[in-house]
């Protein structure tokens, strides 16, 4: 409930989109204290660090649950999914920590994270449904570590498409995790290892 968009963000997505995106930001460093959204995520977090299994169950269970049990077209369950989606981002250490993954990202990510990543959307659909896919980069960005190379490398190139994106918040959102996964793949081909398709962003 906490984490869901007021409908005054969703306005200030609109009128605003810089504004939106800074508030963002804000909120996951923990400079906006006063925002519902911040103190929202400061409660999950403490809670998830008390009873960590229990607590990500129940957030697992509950969106898995969004997902496939309410309407996917509604505004109010897309908005449900990108507060979902917000919890599994500021939970990401507790999600994969002490050598126990409680989340299979990867398994995750082609079935729901990555359809969204590769739809595109127009300035005239719902914020409800931008912000989701908004959402889902950033969630992206959270768990990069966890994916596998062909999912890495199917990620890194349609968030680099979203560079492009009519929605500024996700433009910007994709610009930033695009810094981010290069980094990663420098960091991987200075070990040896394979490297994303770096092409896509030309």
């Amino acid at each position: 409930k906490f984490l869901m968009l007021h409908p005054e963000e969703v306005e200030e997505w609109e009128s605003d989109p810089e504004g939106r995106y800074e508030t963002d930001l804000a909120e996951e460093a923990i400079l906006d204290a006063a925002s519902p959204r911040h103190c929202g995520g400061a409660l999950l977090m403490t809670l998830m660090n008390v009873e960590t299994d229990r607590v990500a169950k129940t957030l697992l269970d509950l969106t898995q649950r969004v997902f496939q049990q309410l309407p996917q077209n509604d505004v109010n369950s897309m908005l449900s999914r990108e507060a979902c989606y917000r919890a599994l981002e500021l939970c990401h250490n507790s999600m994969i920590a002490k050598g126990k993954r409680r989340l299979n990202f990867s398994d995750w990510f082609q079935a729901e994270l990555l359809p969204i990543l590769q739809t595109e959307l127009a300035e005239n659909n719902p914020v409800a449904m931008r912000a989701m896919q908004a959402r889902a980069v950033t969630l992206t960005q959270a768990y990069a570590r966890s994916l596998k190379g062909e999912e890495f490398d199917a990620a890194f190139q349609s968030i680099a498409k979203l560079m492009a994106a009519p929605d500024l918040v996700t433009a910007l959102c994709a610009s930033r995790c695009i810094d981010y996964l290069a980094i990663l793949s420098v960091q991987e081909r200075e070990s040896g290892e394979d490297s994303p398709q770096l092409l896509a962003v030309r």
